[in-house]
């Protein structure tokens, strides 16, 4: 697969995906988005990833670190949870346009079938037949 993944940011600090991380990492941040718990939750974005804890409507983020139970609770950054929850699916769309431009180049050398099944496997590791978003 195409190594990415999204950086979520504050307006000051960000966290960028890690090593290993790709777009399927989406899936994480939809977790993210629905913890509820002031307990700290592992966020898989690659190596290093980052926790999870929330307050309220504010989701809190330690640095990434290799950590699983972390030692330090000092908070990276917070953002709203509506703020999250609207950046998501902005974030999928961006991604499925990638996922479309990428389509076009390789059906210039390959069959649409075949086409479909290379730009799934980049983006998202299988085909994208039966694939939801």
């Amino acid at each position: 697969m195409l190594p990415g993944g999204y950086v979520l940011g504050d307006g000051w600090d960000e966290i960028e995906p890690g090593c290993c991380s790709d777009f399927s990492t989406i899936c994480s941040w939809r977790e993210a988005v629905a913890w509820r718990s002031r307990e700290w939750e592992m966020v898989w974005i690659g190596h290093p990833w980052t926790h999870v804890s929330a307050e309220g409507d504010t989701l809190r983020f330690l640095e990434p670190s290799e950590e699983v139970h972390p030692k330090s609770t000092e908070i990276h950054l917070s953002v709203p949870r509506g703020d999250l929850v609207a950046a998501i699916p902005v974030a999928v769309t961006l991604v499925e346009t990638l996922a479309e431009r990428l389509h076009s180049i390789v059906a210039e050398c390959h069959s649409a079938s075949v086409s479909a099944e290379i730009v799934g496997a980049l983006m998202w590791g299988h085909s994208t037949q039966g694939r939801t978003g």
